[in-house]
């Protein structure tokens, strides 16, 4: 899938404002990471994020898997007509995607990714590996590509450790301490986080800011 050939019709500050404090709300781990992007970069990131929201969250909107592809193959439509240079549908999440250019064809790959894991009721098979990938191509696509394994790995261990206790049934891959590259840490520092849920932790506001902000300066995990 190419990418849209048309201007979109960008959002305005007070809607870029209400989806960056959705993602606050719903994923505040890596909302937290995002803050260390540049503001272009972020709005990219917060885009990429309130998407997959949009897609991770149809396992709690339906349960019947006819309801589900209908939900998904709409995300696939809509990608599609900015692909093709239609002007965006009125949805926020749409335009922002299209504002942001964000690669159409890896958006559609997590469309896929998130479909397969809502028609086996399975979540340890989301695509959260290839979801941190992206995220960091956003940030540094040549050096994203040479972290491209660790980000796999890394997204996928993080998932699973949010995951607990609710997840009793997968067992968590060890974390080995590590530096995120500087450039890739606004799409990744949120990683350190997947200690403090594997030892059966829940860290307040603070230690979660800490953390994180320890990781985006030295890069450890």
């Amino acid at each position: 899938m190419g990418q849209m050939s048309v201007s979109a019709t960008f959002l305005s500050p007070d809607q870029w404002q209400a989806m960056d404090a959705r993602i606050k709300r719903v994923d505040e781990d890596r909302w937290l990471s995002s803050r260390y992007a540049p503001e272009s970069e972020r709005r990219r990131l917060i885009a990429l994020y309130a998407f997959v929201y949009e897609l991770a969250r149809v396992r709690n909107v339906v349960s019947e898997p006819g309801l589900g592809a209908i939900r998904f193959q709409w995300w696939r439509d809509a990608l599609a007509e900015i692909s093709k240079g239609v002007a965006p549908r009125e949805h926020d999440v749409v335009r922002a995607v299209a504002e942001t250019m964000l690669p159409l064809d890896r958006l559609e790959q997590l469309i896929d990714g998130y479909e397969a894991a809502f028609e086996a009721q399975d979540r340890s098979i989301e695509p959260e590996g290839r979801l941190m990938q992206l995220a960091c191509d956003l940030l540094d696509p040549e050096e994203a590509r040479n972290w491209s394994e660790q980000a796999q790995r890394l997204g996928t261990i993080f998932a699973m450790a949010r995951r607990l206790p609710l997840d009793h049934g997968h067992d968590v891959p060890p974390l080995e301490p590590f530096r995120i590259p500087s450039t890739l840490r606004p799409a990744a520092a949120h990683c350190v986080m997947a200690r403090i849920y594997i030892a059966g932790r829940e860290p307040g506001a603070l230690k979660k800011r800490w953390a994180v902000l320890r990781t985006a300066i030295t890069g450890r995990v």
